[in-house]
């Protein structure tokens, strides 16, 4: 209630009258042209005269969603198209997934696969799902085979990450609260998926997700995989399975070539199919 009333005062006593609103904005910040960086595009934008997206600059610069994950989220939802399957491995509670899911109207027949193996992380993941018809939670952690994993947790649920012998606990995690959770590889999930938009933030286990996908990367499905970083160890591997697949990678970030100081992987296939759509 006092939002409301705070938020229609503001609405009625300053938005509404130019010349408040314009005394205030000179009063309180500087008259100047900057480059500011706004879900990943830069903008020169001055800072009375566009003051909204001058401010929503600096608060996207503060907040790790709007500045990690808003960017590459809006990329890869460029790619997709009708008949596409989205496979969120990492899902959280479901950003990209319940984002990729509201393009169905516009897409038909676009799934979306939401695999979260934290169990209670994957409660809020299926109220989630509950707004999209497309969109089918998956309590499951993925690897390169039928196995169990050792996890560990931390403050905030999207750090729960696997004890592996390619990853290891860090300072952000409760090493001595261990889960295990039965994982299983991604492609006993995606027969019948045939064009695939792939993200992966598996918190250190990229290469087992993708090596668990190894037929859906040969046999081509694979249209476009974005990765949220990954063990340096790893590199190698995730880079010759996309070459093998037909996926050029390129730096998520710059959308230039994935160079040696690249973290983020935007890997496309420019077929014909995609060229065409």
């Amino acid at each position: 209630m006092l939002r409301e009333l705070k938020n229609y005062l503001v609405w009625r006593l300053i938005l509404r009258q130019p010349r408040m609103r314009r005394f205030l904005q000179r009063a309180l910040f500087p008259d100047r042209d900057e480059i500011v960086t706004l879900f990943g595009a830069r903008l020169c934008a001055n800072s009375q005269l566009e003051f909204g997206y001058w401010r929503s600059a600096r608060l996207a610069a503060n907040s790790q969603a709007l500045r990690d994950e808003i960017p590459f989220l809006l990329l890869f939802a460029s790619l997709a198209r009708p008949g596409a399957t989205f496979v969120d491995a990492g899902a959280n509670v479901g950003l990209w997934s319940a984002n990729m899911a509201r393009l169905a109207p516009l897409y038909a027949g676009l799934r979306v696969l939401s695999f979260e193996p934290n169990p209670a992380t994957f409660r809020r993941l299926e109220r989630t799902a509950a707004f999209y018809d497309c969109m089918t939670p998956v309590n499951c952690a993925l690897s390169d085979e039928v196995r169990t994993l050792k996890m560990v947790q931390g403050a905030v649920s999207s750090v729960f990450a696997p004890l592996t012998e390619n990853s290891a606990a860090t300072a952000f995690h409760l090493k001595d609260e261990p889960v295990e959770i039965e994982a299983k590889p991604l492609d006993s999930f995606l027969d019948g998926h045939d064009d695939i938009l792939m993200k992966i933030d598996v918190e250190g286990h990229e290469r087992e997700v993708m090596a668990g996908a190894a037929r859906a990367f040969a046999e081509r499905r694979v249209r476009a995989l974005y990765i949220d970083m990954f063990e340096p160890d790893a590199r190698a591997a995730i880079l010759a399975q996309l070459a093998a697949a037909g996926l050029t990678p390129l730096d998520a970030a710059t959308l230039e070539p994935f160079g040696s100081e690249s973290e983020r992987i935007l890997a496309v296939r420019w077929d014909e199919g995609a060229a065409n759509a």
